[in-house]
C-alpha cells in the first residue's frame, strides 16, 4: 500500500507543475516535489533510508509516464502534435533518468 503513494503523488505534481510553475522553473520544481514525495514516502512506510531510492525512481518513473501520455493525450491540447512544453518536459525526465541508470555500476555505457 505505501509503493501506492509514490506513484500518485508523481502523477499529480506531473499533472500540477506545467500548470502553476513558470517554464524556467519546471526542472528545479520537479526535482525538488519528486525528492520531498520520495522521502515523505519512506518516512511514512517506515522504511530503512536506502529506499528512498525506490521511491525515487517510482515518482520520476510516474512523472515521465504521466507527462508523456499528457503530452499526446491531454484534452484541451487536442491537436495534430503533442504539446511542445509538456513533451520537453516528458523529455528531460526521460534523459535525467536515463544517464541516472547508465551512472550506475554493470552498466554499459554508451
Amino acid at each position: 500500500m505505501y509503493e501506492v503513494f509514490p506513484l500518485v503523488a508523481g502523477v499529480v505534481i506531473a499533472l500540477l507543475v506545467p500548470r502553476y510553475v513558470g517554464a524556467g522553473q519546471r526542472k528545479l520544481a520537479y526535482g525538488g516535489l519528486g525528492v520531498g514525495v520520495a522521502a515523505l514516502a519512506t518516512i511514512i512506510a517506515g522504511e530503512e533510508w536506502f529506499f528512498i531510492f525506490v521511491d525515487l525512481a517510482e515518482v520520476f518513473i510516474a512523472m515521465g509516464v504521466t507527462l508523456t501520455i499528457a503530452a499526446y493525450y491531454w484534452p484541451a491540447w487536442r491537436a495534430t502534435e503533442p504539446n511542445p512544453a509538456v513533451l520537453a518536459d516528458a523529455n528531460a525526465v526521460r534523459d535525467t533518468v536515463s544517464r541516472v541508470a547508465k551512472s550506475f555500476p554493470g552498466r554499459n555505457s554508451d
